[in-house]
């Protein structure tokens, strides 16, 4: 916070944390706008997706809000944490996150004392992460017509290229059959089943499309593998402050998590812009870059330029040693 009332007009420490922690403004008008100006900026209906994901946040002790021992994914294991589940828009490399739900854990929803403690609204149940995220993918639908992520898939196995990773070509193998799913117990409405196994990984995954028939196998292998985004996004998130917070309340959390959604779209805005005349730049160079010019009080247009590319040639010179070294 000291960082930023030092170059917020007319605010100080106080006032910063009231803003985040106390403050009764709702969340949620905000969250709506993003959702809107995201669909607006990067919206595609044929390559746009909505994608799901959970993270959790380290913390001490048990006061704090939905905090208990849980699967947290950061470590890959149990730990004192608690969990948010996003909700992510991607369209080709362009991603980011859209929605946010606090997972609030059975003990904690039925724990009158600790709830009060923490501000946790009445109408607050516990609900599961699928339930969250289901919630939230219907309210993003609603609030917009944003096209929901099916993967997607078909024909015999197939050798695949996915796309230039930064280290090396992701390959996969790729095949898909119609299938009835299990629906209450009887025969669902017919769907793909997609069936990928990528290079180098020892697990098989399985996915459900209602994809149409004539949908080409490269469409579905492109789609399947696009959840990676939601997981940088994430990875985006963290580096605009998404972690960074020492709040215990229900309502802190909502606030500190909506504003990252805010400079992330904002982040997203400039890397799009600036990557007009710079084609390899990413929403993390963005935020450096931002890093290092707003304490100056004056840069060019060269000079900007000028800083990007010596970071991509840096960035490009790594790239070709990792693929020599894959070769």
């Amino acid at each position: 916070m000291t960082n930023y009332a030092k170059n917020v007009p007319d605010c100080n420490n106080q006032s910063l944390h009231h803003f985040i922690s106390d403050s009764p403004w709702d969340e949620r008008p905000v969250i709506d706008h993003i959702q809107r100006d995201v669909v607006e900026l990067i919206g595609d209906k044929i390559n746009g997706a909505i994608h799901i994901d959970e993270s959790g946040f380290p913390k001490e002790g048990k006061n704090s809000v939905g905090v208990k021992r849980q699967y947290c994914g950061r470590f890959g294991k149990i730990e004192n944490c608690q969990v948010g589940v996003f909700l992510g828009y991607t369209s080709g490399t362009y991603r980011t996150l859209i929605d946010e739900a606090l997972y609030l854990p059975k003990d904690w929803a039925e724990d009158r004392e600790r709830r009060k403690k923490c501000g946790v609204p009445e109408n607050v149940v516990f609900k599961t992460k699928g339930e969250l995220a289901f919630e939230m993918t219907l309210h993003a639908r609603d609030n917009n017509d944003v096209r929901i992520l099916k993967d997607q898939l078909d024909k015999p196995w197939k050798h695949i290229l996915i796309r230039d990773a930064e280290r090396k070509e992701l390959w996969s193998n790729i095949a898909c059959i119609r299938v009835h799913p299990v629906v209450d117990k009887l025969p669902g409405d017919e769907l793909w089943l997609i069936i990928r196994k990528d290079d180098g990984e020892k697990t098989t995954k399985y996915q459900f499309s209602n994809a149409p028939l004539d949908t080409d196998i490269t469409r579905f292998a492109q789609m399947s593998c696009s959840r990676c985004w939601i997981e940088r996004a994430i990875e985006d998130a963290k580096g605009a402050g998404l972690a960074d917070y020492q709040i215990r309340k229900w309502t802190g959390w909502h606030h500190h998590i909506t504003m990252t959604l805010f400079a992330m779209f904002v982040i997203l805005t400039l890397y799009m812009d600036l990557g007009k005349r710079a084609p390899l730049l990413t929403v993390q160079d963005v935020k450096e870059i931002l890093e290092v010019i707003m304490p100056k009080d004056e840069i060019t247009d060269k000079g900007l330029l000028d800083l990007i590319k010596e970071k991509h040639r840096a960035q490009y010179s790594a790239r070709k040693s990792h693929h020599r070294r894959n070769r």
